[in-house]
């Protein structure tokens, strides 16, 4: 996906958001953000109303913002589209 953002790709950035104690293995180019008091984590998953966090897609601003949500199923082509719109109305810090 980020591939497809070309001159934004910069101000795009993959965090997976582990609730609990411990940190999962991940890929080396995807952010870990540990809740462990799980109190973000739980909050999004009753907002968006689903049996596990990890299930959800979430578009954050650069202030830690859930901007955009997209519980199962979601479709890839969506979310682009809706990021690139978000990233042309918005200007990235420090603009």
């Amino acid at each position: 996906m980020k591939a497809a953002l070309g001159k934004d790709m910069a101000r795009v950035s993959r965090v997976v958001l582990h609730a609990g104690a411990g940190a999962p293995t991940i890929n080396a180019d995807i952010e870990l953000w540990v809740d462990e008091q799980a109190g973000t984590a739980d909050t999004l998953t009753e907002a968006l109303a689903l049996a596990k966090l990890y299930q959800a897609v979430l578009i954050v601003d650069y202030a830690g913002r859930a901007a955009l949500a997209y519980p199962p199923p979601y479709n890839g082509s969506d979310i682009l589209r809706d990021l690139s719109r978000l990233l042309r109305a918005t200007k990235s810090p420090g603009q």
